[in-house]
């Protein structure tokens, strides 16, 4: 998907809407760059939109989301502690920008149409399906 700096990007600022309820209608890329401490110029480089950015954020989120979630149903144990065992992942420090842009993008009106896509692929009810009968 991306390398270097764009690479560093999506695991060191997976919260930039995470923290900011206007999601992806009133940000715009010179915010987020000084959030990010990046040059505007090295954003645009790498995303060609707020909207490109937006949805390569939630794709790396749905897929740590995917990954910690498997990691859980692996664990041996019933299913009320696979779930304590997700919400101390969710809770997390190192998850919570995760599970907290994914959040946003299913909450916020004005997410990009491929967002809203990804959010149909990935519906957090078939992981806890998996989580309660495994």
């Amino acid at each position: 998907m991306f390398t270097g700096v764009g690479r560093r990007f999506l695991y060191i600022r997976p919260n930039l809407w995470s923290r900011n309820d206007r999601c992806c209608d009133n940000s715009k890329m010179s915010m987020i760059s000084a959030t990010a401490g990046i040059s505007s110029g090295l954003l645009y480089y790498y995303f060609k939109s707020k909207d490109e950015l937006f949805t390569s954020l939630v794709q790396e989120a749905m897929f740590e989301m995917e990954v910690a979630i498997r990691s859980i149903y692996e664990l041996p144990g019933t299913p009320i502690q696979k779930l304590r065992a997700l919400t101390t992942e969710i809770l997390d420090e190192s998850g919570a920008p995760y599970f907290m842009l994914v959040h946003q993008a299913r909450t916020s009106d004005g997410v990009p149409e491929q967002v809203k896509q990804l959010l149909e692929q990935y519906s957090m009810n078939t992981y806890i399906e998996a989580l309660l009968t495994g």
